[in-house]
């Protein structure tokens, strides 16, 4: 898919990076925004020419990126499919909000023209991958069990904002761990399928300041998998990031940030442990996403696991608890 010119709508800290790293892959590449100047970052993007909301949904463009917050992204995708403005959309996570899932599956559907892509990027770390390519070989055996874990201090993201206003900490704008860390809940579903949510512990326990879940655990029964453990939270400084898998015939684990994955496997009389190195950059998952996309290699922008996540969330705050646990 050649990319001469790209839109994006909100221009915050992702929205730049898919901006930057555009400009890395594509040089030349036209890109236009259109943001309502209400978030904390409101300084120009290198490169990138801000145009009003009239002037960008008047424009043609080769692939539109929705970076706004959450609670916008099925308004925004409804906005630039009627526009007939692009022939490619790249949502950000989360895709949208669960309750609004059947009605974001009912406008893909009626819309065929323009090519909707989920922006669930850690789908696309070099890791993930070696773990797909372990899975397709068979060779560790069926996926017994699987843990993903996410923990970040949510506080300190963005030193030039007060988090409590800032989209992860609002509800009304689509906040929460669960929505704001739904990697993890893509990943799982992503790599064993669809499922249900056996158990779920879901509330807050250390941000006080806040009105949306900062701890969120999971217990799954998915297709390929029989059980996985996703917990989340917003208060774990340092962050850690990790996921396991637990195979008949062996263990693959991966911990983010680190240059290799461990494979320990059992050759039929003793443990063999392998070390694959992986590009531990945190920009190397957005990149490999972004040359698919050049490429047009989009089999892993399936949209299944994007609606299972929003199943799941869905299910686990329902069944999960009370917010104020504090």
């Amino acid at each position: 898919m050649k990319l001469a010119s790209v839109g994006i709508i909100g221009l915050g800290s992702i929205g730049r990076r898919h901006a930057r790293l555009l400009q890395v892959l594509e040089p030349g590449v036209r890109i236009c925004a259109y943001r309502t100047n209400q978030g904390a970052l409101r300084d120009a993007a290198p490169g990138v020419a801000e145009v009003d909301r009239a002037a960008f949904f008047a424009s043609r463009f080769d692939l539109v990126v929705i970076a706004n917050p959450s609670s916008l992204h099925l308004r925004t995708l409804r906005d630039v499919i009627g526009a007939g403005m692009t022939q490619a959309v790249l949502v950000e996570k989360p895709f949208c909000l669960p309750a609004e899932a059947a009605a974001a599956q009912a406008l893909i559907a009626e819309a065929p023209a323009a090519r909707v892509l989920p922006g669930n990027t850690l789908r696309f770390h070099p890791a993930v991958q070696l773990l797909k390519a372990a899975m397709r070989e068979g060779r560790l055996g069926r996926a017994v069990e699987c843990h993903a874990h996410f923990g970040t201090y949510m506080p300190g993201w963005h030193p030039y904002e007060d988090y409590r206003t800032t989209y992860a900490a609002r509800r009304d704008l689509g906040g929460g761990v669960l929505l704001t860390s739904i990697h993890e809940i893509d990943l799982v579903h992503h790599l064993f399928g669809d499922g249900e949510v056996a158990a779920a512990s879901v509330g807050r326990l250390l941000l006080d300041e806040i009105d949306v879940e900062d701890s969120a655990h999971l217990l799954l029964t998915l297709d390929r998998c029989r059980m996985a453990n996703v917990s989340l939270n917003f208060f774990e400084r340092p962050a850690d990031r990790r996921l396991k898998v637990v195979f008949e015939r062996g263990v693959w684990t991966w911990t983010f940030g680190q240059p290799d994955v461990v494979v320990a496997g059992w050759d039929g009389e003793r443990i063999v442990e392998t070390r694959c190195d992986v590009d531990a950059a945190v920009d190397a998952m957005y990149l490999d996403m972004w040359r698919r996309i050049l490429q047009n290699n989009l089999d892993d922008f399936e949209m299944a696991s994007v609606f299972s996540s929003l199943k799941t969330v869905d299910r686990a705050r329902a069944m999960g608890g009370g917010i104020g646990w504090s």
